[in-house]
Formats: C-alpha cells, sequence, structure tokens
C-alpha cells in the first residue's frame, strides 16, 4: 500500500482475527502497527483500490468465516469491516471486476478439480478479453481455469 509516508505493510493475524497496518515513514522505516478486526482466522490479506477511489482498501480471505473488506480512508486509516459470505475456508484473495459493473453480488461457486485449492490468479487466459480464474490444487497437482 502507498500512503503519503511511503509503502506501508499489511499483515493478517490468524490467531487474533485482526488485520496489522504499519504505515510508511519517508525515512524507509514504519510506524506502530494499528489493528482492525476482520473474520476469523485470517489467512491472506490483499490491499487493492476495490471502489476507485484512489485509495487502498484491504481484503481478507478468513480461514473459518467469510471474506471481509476494509475500505480505505484518505487519511491512511480503514472504515468497519463489511464481511462477505463466500465459499467454505478460503484461502487466498484475487481481485477483478468480473461482471462489469464494479460491485459485488452474491458468491458464485466453481469446481476446481478436486483436491484442495491454495492459490488463485486473474488473467487474460483466453480470447474474449475478459479476467479469467487460475486454481492451484494441492494435492492433485492440477491448474484449473475458469
Amino acid at each position: 500500500m502507498n500512503f503519503r509516508g511511503g509503502l506501508s505493510l499489511a499483515v493478517a493475524n490468524f490467531d487474533s482475527n485482526t488485520v496489522s497496518v504499519l504505515r510508511g515513514k519517508p525515512d524507509g522505516s514504519f510506524g506502530r502497527p494499528v489493528q482492525y478486526a476482520v473474520g476469523a482466522n485470517p489467512e491472506y490479506v490483499l490491499a487493492v483500490d476495490l471502489n476507485g477511489d484512489g485509495q487502498p482498501d484491504l481484503v481478507t480471505a478468513n480461514l473459518n468465516s467469510d471474506t471481509s473488506v476494509l475500505q480505505g480512508k484518505a487519511n491512511g486509516t480503514f472504515g468497519a469491516t463489511t464481511n462477505y459470505t463466500v465459499g467454505s475456508e478460503p484461502y487466498w484473495v484475487a481481485e477483478a471486476d468480473f461482471n462489469g459493473d464494479g460491485t459485488f453480488q452474491g458468491a458464485t461457486s466453481f469446481r476446481t478439480g478436486g483436491g484442495l485449492p491454495t492459490s488463485i490468479a486473474v488473467g487474460l487466459f483466453n480470447v474474449d478479453a475478459k479476467p479469467d480464474l487460475a486454481i492451484a490444487n494441492r494435492c492433485r497437482s492440477t491448474l484449473v481455469y475458469c
């Protein structure tokens, strides 16, 4: 994440159900961590501008609950957590505007070829110019694309 002071860090804290944000300082050091509550057992955090306001937002994949979104504010802090229901045990998060409207709707599940999906990537993998997903599965050594 990049705020006025410099690059910042966001860290998922699995056991405390929080995300810590350490704002970067101009000298390259970091400020004290500020913690924000998210769903149960966050595994992964992604910083991305979801609403087009120029501020990074935070998205977490919470192993034992939903996916959490914290809207970024201009002063480098984050608003209240909003949780979105997704499939069981989310492990990873990727972002793209899949339906062209920029809003969140109900989750859609896709079969991932068995095994344990452990990584996801978004890209343009075919000729339709629409974002596609690639999912890596542990235990089955497969890569699935949707």
